[in-house]
């Protein structure tokens, strides 16, 4: 139990240092184990644990300004969809995310008689130096063939999608992986210019000591939807810290996106059954009635998953920076049924969950993937534990809620 809480608490203090490389000096296994061994002997002899382990980690890590990102689609065969995908469409780490904004709705501007969705939609259309596209229902198939015809099993998944919120969610997903950008649900409101978000070069200053490098620029930014520390979490979101997709931004190619569209498309032509009309998610079939099966399939959870599979894979290279406080869980662990994926699991390679990123108040930047406070798209939300600076508040979305009943 000694060892089992002390890489917890590793992980907690890794990422909760101003900035650290996980670099791990020598061999990366051998170095887990030697500090597993150097944990286990001071926390023995302290009265206070954190500060002994905060001394551990510092000399068994070392820092290392050379944060060289290799892309994990190597490993997969050249006729694998993410590799044709990334060939596509290849990742940039010099380039910007591109000044594009995306939505999507059934008829075209002009057509809206809706007042408040008039209004929604022009803070995003009016945002200065960006180009506004508003996809309408009628320009789907023609908009993503345009951009995949090349990948027919994406073509064919987007046809099979047996609801229309799955395949706004698949479709969101598609255009900021062929185009980048940022994506907003149609029901959002845009509070503050993009100029002033955290991940512009003038923003993230104020929040990190050392800012993205031409050759590091912040490639994905995503906020905190759900972070809910009570037993009952499972009843509010899909995941204990759940990230939103309602808006995000992202560079053309980003690998989160290439992966999340390959297991999009692997569950829905190889794991949905059209006669019984069911999924299968993991182990476990799931009928379409479930709020929880779209939340899975194309929703935030897969989405979150998929983030933190990311985050896993790039650990060992990656440059971490945060400076939020150690945070005061009162729910820590969970009963069976309330079992969360995406917990910390250094032998099993899972050195990153959802205990890094609970009640944070400031963004934490992780290689080149920003994470923002749940306030940043969650504005005026009433439901929430934690109330970070106002600073950081961008987006309110209306939770019009339409998507329950596509």
């Amino acid at each position: 139990m000694l060892i089992i809480g002390a890489l917890t608490l590793y992980t907690y203090v890794l990422f909760n240092t101003e900035y650290i490389y996980p670099s791990i000096i020598n061999n990366t296994l051998k170095s887990i184990n030697l500090l597993n061994d150097q944990a286990e002997q001071v926390l023995g002899k302290t009265s206070d644990p954190i500060a002994a382990l905060q001394s551990t980690i510092a000399s068994t890590l070392q820092n290392n300004d050379d944060s060289t990102f290799e892309d994990y689609v190597q490993q997969y065969a050249p006729e694998d969809l993410r590799s044709r995908l990334a060939k596509k469409y290849p990742y940039s780490r010099e380039s910007t995310i591109p000044n594009e904004i995306w939505q999507t709705w059934k008829e075209p501007i002009e057509k809206i008689s809706n007042t408040n969705l008039l209004k929604y939609i022009d803070s995003w259309e009016s945002q200065k130096d960006y180009n506004y596209h508003l996809i309408t229902d009628d320009k789907i198939d023609s908009t993503i063939t345009e951009m995949y015809v090349e990948f027919p099993e994406i073509l064919d998944t987007l046809q099979k999608l047996p609801k229309n919120i799955l395949k706004f969610d698949f479709l969101r997903y598609l255009i900021l992986f062929a185009k980048g950008g940022v994506y907003s649900d149609i029901d959002t409101i845009n509070l503050k210019s993009l100029s002033q978000w955290a991940d512009t070069p003038q923003e993230c200053s104020n929040y990190f000591d050392q800012s993205p490098t031409v050759n590091n620029n912040i490639g994905f930014v995503v906020g905190i939807e759900g972070d809910y520390d009570r037993a009952d979490w499972k009843y509010k979101m899909a995941r204990r810290v759940q990230f939103c997709q309602w808006t995000f931004k992202s560079k053309v190619g980003h690998p989160i996106l290439r992966e999340l569209i390959y297991s999009i498309v692997d569950l829905t032509l190889n794991n949905y059954n059209e006669r019984l009309n069911h999924v299968k998610i993991g182990s476990d079939y799931h009928t379409l009635h479930s709020i929880y099966t779209i939340l899975n399939w194309t929703g935030p959870g897969i989405f979150t998953d998929t983030l933190f599979d990311h985050l896993n894979k790039i650990f060992k290279n990656s440059k971490i920076q945060n400076k939020n406080p150690i945070p005061n869980i009162k729910h820590p662990t969970f009963e069976y049924y309330h079992k969360e994926r995406n917990e910390i699991d250094v032998e099993g390679g899972k050195y990153v969950g959802w205990s890094n990123f609970t009640k944070i108040s400031s963004p934490i930047l992780y290689d080149d993937v920003l994470v923002l406070p749940i306030n940043s798209f969650n504005a005026f939300n009433e439901d929430l534990e934690i109330k970070p600076d106002d600073k950081l508040t961008y987006v309110k979305h209306d939770f019009r809620g339409t998507w329950k009943s596509m």
